[in-house]
Parts: structure tokens; sequence; C-alpha cells
């Protein structure tokens, strides 16, 4: 079953409310004429978002993709019951415009400084040099490990095109392999299938870590802890009976109605006029 969510979240580690939907209780809410848009009513939780930064020249574009697919399978698998949502940003999709400073500066601040989890990946190239760096990516590791956070890098030794080979920036990713090997466990790999499977196990291992544990956890669905008045329960309970499960609001010219199956729950009436020649509503919330 569907279910939707929405959320704020700043810098670092975040507070998020999301929304999981259970089959029993998730109910379709239909609005009536004239613009009808389907919702679905779930139990919400808080939850902790941490952004994983994936760092890299611009080589490993599809690096960079299966980085997010990875992700992706995390949180369908085990957000809910880890209470942790994993907010994949890079260079490529997440940075914007900025006129005024070095553009590695403007990088670091806008992606780098909210990095929890930093995932690197090399190929052919290091990278741009910067001011403080010989290349963009590694004063992200640089400045990212200096601060004792996640990080995580990995060699691409998949065959090069010949164009790539004579650029000669091979020479320099080796010599900054060989540079790091004393304080650095790396991955390689020779094909793209074995790269995402090395990263889906290290990112799960990681996260394992005490600083990523949360307090927050979806409800339990068998006590789901809601609250809830009489007559919202009994709308509950009956359309969890129906083959559907569905609550209707429907707005017509006769009136607007909260209808579950067959049977009109609550009715507002539209014939009766107030002063002034408003029309005169029951509020739905005094129904649930």
């Amino acid at each position: 079953m569907a279910a939707q969510a929405s959320c704020n979240f700043c810098a670092g580690s975040h507070r998020l409310q999301s929304v999981h939907a259970e089959p029993t209780a998730a109910l379709s809410l239909r609005r009536g004429p004239p613009d009808p848009l389907s919702y679905h009513i779930g139990m919400s939780f808080p939850v902790n978002a941490i952004n994983v930064m994936i760092a890299s020249p611009d080589d490993v574009a599809a690096e960079r993709k299966i980085v997010r697919k990875v992700i992706a399978e995390w949180n369908a698998t085990h957000s809910t019951e880890r209470g942790i949502v994993l907010l994949p940003v890079d260079w490529e999709s997440n940075s914007s415009a900025e006129y005024g400073r070095e553009p590695q500066s403007a990088l670091n601040a806008q992606i780098q400084e909210r990095a929890d989890i930093l995932i690197a990946i090399f190929w052919t190239r290091l990278g741009t040099p910067t001011v403080e760096s010989r290349s963009g990516t590694i004063e992200e590791i640089n400045r990212h490990t200096a601060k004792n956070k996640g990080a995580m890098l990995y060699f691409s030794s998949q065959p090069i095109p010949q164009g790539l080979a004579r650029s000669g920036g091979l020479e320099d990713v080796d010599d900054y392999k060989k540079g790091i090997q004393k304080n650095c466990l790396y991955g390689t790999c020779r094909t793209r299938a074995k790269f995402k499977e090395l990263v889906r196990r290290h990112l799960t291992k990681e996260l394992q870590k005490p600083r990523y544990r949360t307090a927050a956890s979806a409800p339990s669905s068998t006590n789901p802890n809601i609250e809830t008045n009489p007559s919202a329960s009994a709308l509950l309970m009956a359309a969890a009976e129906t083959d559907d499960g569905q609550i209707l609001h429907m707005v017509t010219n006769e009136g607007a109605s909260v209808r579950v199956g067959q049977e009109d729950s609550c009715r507002s009436n539209t014939r009766g006029k107030r002063p002034g020649g408003r029309q005169q509503f029951k509020p739905l919330k005094s129904c649930i």
C-alpha cells in the first residue's frame, strides 16, 4: 500500500516526520468534486535524517547513481525499523551557483559541512585541484575525516577506455592510493556490480555504529499509540471491515458528508443559511 510522507530538515542529523501505512489501518480518503484527491492515513513517527555525501570527480557518474540506488534500497528496507532516513547529496545534484568565493569553498559550505557519512569514489582521475588540496574530492575527504566522521573510499579498477587512459590522471590516482594505504582500508572494484555489493555491505555495517543509533522508531503495528476520539475510532473500525477500506469525504450541492462503505457516517447540510447569505456547515472535525 502506498504511503505519503512530508518533512522539513536542516543541517547535520535532522528530525523528520515520516508517514507509515499499515495494511489494516491506512485508509484512503477521497475528496469529492470538483477535484478528487487521494490521501492515505498512516502512523507518523519521528526519524533521524543522515546526509550521505557522494564525493567524486566527474568520471564516475554511473557509480554515483549506484550509490543513490543503494541508499534508496536501504531506506526501503531499514528506515521504519531503525528510525533513520539516509539522504544522498553530491555536487552534481545538490550544489547551486554562487558568486564571490572559491568554488570548492562554496561546495564545502553547501554540501560537505552538512555530511554525516562520506562515500568517495575514484577511477581515472583525482579531480580538479583546489587552493587547499590536490583535488576537490580529496579536500572533502580530509575535511570530513578531520571531524571523525564516517568515510568509505573506493577505487574502480574496471577497464579504462583508451582516451581516458591517455589523460595522465591514472598516475595521480595510484600515487594517492599508495599514500593513504597506512591509514585507510579502501575498497577496489573491477565491476560496477561488485561496487554496488561492497557499498551496500559497508554502508549497512557503518550504520551499526553507536553514533547512528537513535531512540526514534516506528510505532508498533499492534500498539500504534494513536490518540483518537470515540467517533474517529468507530470510523476506522468500520472502514477496516469494508472490502476497500476507504473513508470518503464527499462535497456536493447537497452538502458535505463522510461515508464508510454504503453508509453516511456524518453529513453537513448546505440548505440552511446563516444571516448574510453564507451557507451553514457542520464542522467535519466534530464527526471524526
